[in-house]
């Protein structure tokens, strides 16, 4: 397939992802990263119920206070509310911890706008959930763990089904602007040695 190609067909896919969510009040977790980043480009070019987006800083560092400042400017950009919160002391944070504050806070903004929770997440990132899940504890892979990303509740996942190369390549051709954090090179956590290692094995 050429390159004209597939940033068309990669297009399309995005852009149905995000045709495909019904018309109600969203809010847009964006952490700065390309994923995001995509996500937030593509629903500020087909619709018009975004009430915020919402980003969290981790508190890890400059890095993540620049991905801050980047979401901030790109949602002014775009003439959408900010919001943000920060969490302190969070070099000492295990991953668990970093994702229950970012939660707690999505939560939050949720239920102040009244408004759905849209993330980025992609069919490559349920797939790494569900090697997670089994290498912690087999007895919590099944079929429900894979259904409770379906499954009706406050939060929005229209790339789900949408694999994270036709992101990139959408974020690519679109000139989106993003930041790469730094801790996706780090092997201290799970999810980026089962990414870049243990996937491509089970693939191959």
């Amino acid at each position: 397939m050429s390159r004209d190609a597939e940033a068309e067909f990669s297009t399309v896919r995005v852009a149905n992802a995000i045709g495909a969510l019904p018309a109600r009040r969203y809010v847009l977790a964006v952490s700065g990263g390309r994923d995001s980043m995509a996500m937030l480009d593509a629903f500020a070019r087909a619709r018009t119920d975004a009430v915020a987006v919402a980003t969290f800083d981790h508190g890890t560092g400059v890095a993540a206070r620049r991905a801050a400042q980047l979401v901030e400017r790109e949602a002014a950009r775009r003439g959408l509310r900010f919001m943000s919160a920060r969490r302190g002391r969070a070099r000492t944070a295990t991953e668990e911890e970093w994702r229950a504050a970012r939660w707690a806070f999505l939560g939050g903004a949720s239920c102040d706008l009244d408004a759905t929770v849209v993330t980025a997440h992609t069919r490559d990132d349920q797939l790494e959930t569900v090697v997670m899940r089994a290498l912690r504890d087999a007895r919590h892979t099944s079929a429900r763990g894979l259904a409770a990303m379906y499954a009706r509740s406050r939060v929005a996942r229209p790339f789900i089904d949408t694999t994270r190369a036709d992101l990139a390549t959408y974020a690519r051709d679109h000139g989106v602007r993003f930041l790469e954090d730094p801790t996706n090179e780090s092997r201290a956590y799970l999810r980026n040695r089962v990414r870049p290692d243990l996937l491509p094995a089970l693939e191959r």
